[in-house]
């Protein structure tokens, strides 16, 4: 087991918890190297995933089911979401503090989790881009949508690669997306891209983006 932080294991000490807790409380990552009791024992879980939420992996199966050490771990490192239960990536209080860590963890949540425009916003402000991931069961509500699409755009104007079709023909849209990137005007509707405005602002993004 790991008793240092410069890697050294002790065989002998891997199934001795007092061991192990000083172990992961210095380097989350010797969870890994912890017996397969330890790796479900909550206190030595807790105390690896607060340090290093990605050794979430290598919790055991009950515990990656266990909100209160999910939610240490994606609090930590959001993007231990992936490791979490299928349950608990379909948990709004799990999936919300995973997003705010690190918006990329929207990746790994349930559908359901990614239909839900509060969790979306706080993904795509971060990485426009991640509106590939947006669920597009939030198409319905079309104003709720097209706040997340503003958003998206507004940070990345190439995430209007992943927006509806309709919203590729929104002229709203076009110009938020055209004023964060030149690049955007290749995800515009055909259509679109023939108006006035559309073609300066398109004209004035070529130029500012190739100073």
């Amino acid at each position: 087991m790991y008793i240092t932080i410069d890697g050294q294991v002790t065989i002998h000490d891997r199934g001795v918890k007092k061991a192990v807790l000083k172990a992961v409380s210095e380097d989350g990552y010797a969870l890994r190297f912890a017996t397969e009791e330890l790796k479900a024992d909550k206190d030595v879980v807790l105390t690896a995933v607060a340090q290093n939420g990605y050794v979430l992996a290598y919790a055991s199966a009950e515990l990656r089911a266990d909100k209160d050490v999910v939610l240490a771990a994606v609090a930590q490192y959001g993007r231990a979401l992936e490791y979490a239960s299928i349950i608990l990536k379909g948990d709004m209080v799990v999936v919300r503090e995973a997003v705010k860590n690190d918006g990329r963890a929207l990746k790994y949540a349930s559908v359901k989790a990614q239909a839900d425009k509060s969790v979306a916003l706080v993904a795509v402000v971060q990485f426009g881009r991640l509106l590939k991931f947006v669920s597009p069961n939030l198409r319905v509500y079309k104003a709720d949508y097209k706040k997340v699409v503003l958003a998206a755009v507004a940070q990345d104007g190439s995430a209007l690669e992943y927006a509806s079709d309709d919203l590729r023909d929104d002229k709203e849209v076009a110009l938020a997306a055209l004023s964060q990137s030149a690049g955007a005007r290749h995800f515009i509707s055909e259509e679109l891209q023939a108006d006035k405005d559309v073609l300066i602002a398109a004209a004035a993004a070529l130029t500012r983006d190739w100073r």
